[in-house]
């Protein structure tokens, strides 16, 4: 699947789709995918994903190219977070009031005077506990937290004569807990080889959403032609031209836009070979000279936009072309019974996962994944 010609004419019910119904259902999924949805609606959207390479007959490119970026995005976003993420994900039980399990297994939860710290699995690294009751500590201030472990001495109003108990060497870090919009601390001290569940679960739930949104892009460009995208823009910015703003124009913008990326990739690869082969490395040497080399690209492929724009703007009114009028169709794209029964069921569908993400459900059958993902810090 290609930028340039990545259109391939098949005939599949995703081919054959409306383009508007298919971007619509993108849309809604992208959307969803911005938010801290839980493994059981990335499930859900999987399970849509596969019908989608099903019936676009796209399970050749996902074996080629698809498992292996996912892969690759395992390993990279588990080494990120093994690096930068030392943390075994905090929140407490007061701050599960509201979240409610799906199949009601665990019931609702409800504050309690003492709110008490849970945590997710981790190997290697120090809680922050309490010498007496060997209870995690949770401060409502973070000087607080820095007298405990003695990064100052200067005492709070909230500061407690509680003594803990604190390793001989190790280097602590504050950690904030979201408590129902009211913010808490505690601390942990990792060791250089932490792993916790919090990392593993948050590399897969990332990776999973990055590869959901690189296939479903693919497979809209390879089932999608230039021309009907079009169309697309065009029914999708209709209903601004109620307030007088020119819909055709923005959707022959975007189109247009999007044609000259493919053309202007190409234009930069011939310049790279062009000045590669005059003796500039672009590859090699120091940061400015890397800097200084992509200069003789960037110059000459913004030149050549421009040249692009200028003559596609000569042969659009050498053939009478005139945006603010209206123009009739050859192709006419009509939604049938079919389309409207698929929308329907992908709305509904997705619709369920927006509710159930907004009104705080999640699935206890995944333990505390779910948690971690939600609401641990």
């Amino acid at each position: 699947m290609y930028l340039e010609n990545s259109y391939e004419p098949k005939d599949t019910p995703i081919h054959n789709l409306n383009p508007l119904v298919k971007f619509l259902i993108f849309l809604l999924i992208i959307f969803l995918l911005f938010l801290k949805i839980t493994f059981l609606a990335q499930g859900v959207i999987f399970l849509i994903l596969l019908l989608v390479i099903k019936y676009s007959d796209s399970q050749e490119w996902i074996m080629k190219h698809g498992v292996p970026s996912y892969l690759f995005l395992l390993g990279f976003l588990f080494m990120v977070n093994f690096v930068f993420m030392k943390s075994p994900g905090f929140w407490t039980e007061n701050a599960l009031h509201g979240y409610k399990d799906i199949f009601g297994r665990i019931g609702a939860h409800h504050t309690t005077g003492e709110d008490k710290v849970k945590h997710g699995w981790f190997f290697g690294g120090h809680l922050l506990k309490t010498s007496s009751s060997q209870h995690i500590a949770l401060k409502s201030s973070a000087k607080c937290i820095e007298r405990i472990i003695g990064w100052t001495s200067s005492c709070c109003s909230t500061c407690s004569t509680d003594s803990y108990t604190l390793p001989s060497t190790g280097k602590w870090r504050i950690v904030p807990i979201n408590v129902n919009g009211d913010v808490k601390y505690t601390a942990f001290m990792p060791a250089w080889y932490t792993i916790s569940s919090f990392q593993i679960v948050n590399t897969f739930s990332l990776a999973n959403k990055i590869i959901i949104v690189i296939i479903l892009s693919s497979i809209f460009t390879t089932t999608s032609p230039m021309t009907s995208f079009t169309y697309c823009l065009e029914d999708i910015f209709r209903p601004l031209s109620a307030i007088k703003l020119p819909a055709k124009l923005m959707a022959l913008t975007v189109a247009i836009s999007l044609r000259f990326v493919p053309s202007l990739i190409t234009e930069s690869f011939r310049i790279i070979r062009a000045q590669a082969s005059r003796g500039i490395d672009y590859k090699n040497g120091k940061f400015v000279d890397k800097v200084n080399a992509l200069r003789s690209l960037f110059i000459p492929v913004f030149v050549i936009s421009f040249l692009k724009s200028d003559e596609l703007a000569a042969a659009m009114t050498a053939r009478g072309y005139r945006p603010q009028e209206n123009r009739t169709s050859f192709r006419i794209y009509g939604v049938k019974g079919w389309e409207l029964l698929v929308m329907f069921c992908c709305t509904l569908v997705i619709s369920c996962l927006y509710y159930l993400h907004f009104n705080h459900y999640y699935l206890s059958s995944f333990g505390n994944a779910e948690l971690l993902i939600s609401i641990a810090s």
